[in-house]
């Protein structure tokens, strides 16, 4: 009997919870700079496998509410995350040594090809350019840059939906079988 006490103690979900969360802080890793076109999907899937499979293993434990909230703040960090990167201006530089850049606004207000103008650090010093910035490579910079921030920013948001399904299963208490055959009162 004390064997069977020791077995039901056990958490049935333990290697699951280890691989998610494995696997998120590799993807999270990814963003460094290693991320190629197939880690996001690749992430889409193997999480959501993961999570379904821990969501039908399982159980209530004494620290649920702990873990949740663990996992609600991870989601929060993310989702904030993920909306600075959106709204946030950026710029990029134009010399590699030196004081000039140019503005390309955020990935949800771009400024626009037309306005994209050589800025420098000094106000009321005038931009003298001894080499002029074509229009088209500031164009395609910030388009590049905005395009990579957009990426990331779903990349982050995506680990914020992982991380609030968790958020979900340790709050919600499972149904057993006697509440699903009784079925739900209106």
């Amino acid at each position: 009997m004390a064997l069977t006490d020791r077995r039901d103690a056990r958490s049935r979900t333990k290697s699951l919870t280890a691989a998610f969360w494995v696997l998120t802080l590799l993807f999270a890793y990814a963003f460094v700079g290693l991320l190629f076109w197939w880690s996001a999907p690749g992430y889409l899937a193997a999480a959501s496998v993961l999570t379904y499979l821990w969501w039908k293993r399982r159980r209530r434990s004494r620290f649920a509410i702990a873990f949740g909230a663990v996992c609600a703040l991870w989601a929060g960090m993310a989702w904030a995350l993920s909306g600075w990167a959106l709204v946030v201006p950026t710029s990029i530089p134009v010399d590699s040594i030196g004081a000039r850049w140019v503005d390309c606004g955020s990935v949800v207000r771009p400024v626009p090809a037309d306005e994209l103008t050589v800025m420098s650090d000094e106000p009321d010093e005038e931009v003298t350019q001894s080499h002029p910035v074509p229009p088209s490579w500031m164009e395609e910079k910030c388009a590049e840059t905005l395009f990579y921030r957009g990426s990331r920013a779903a990349g982050v948001a995506l680990i914020g939906v992982f991380a609030a399904a968790r958020v979900v299963g340790h709050v919600v208490s499972r149904a057993g079988p006697r509440a699903a055959a009784a079925g739900t009162i209106a």
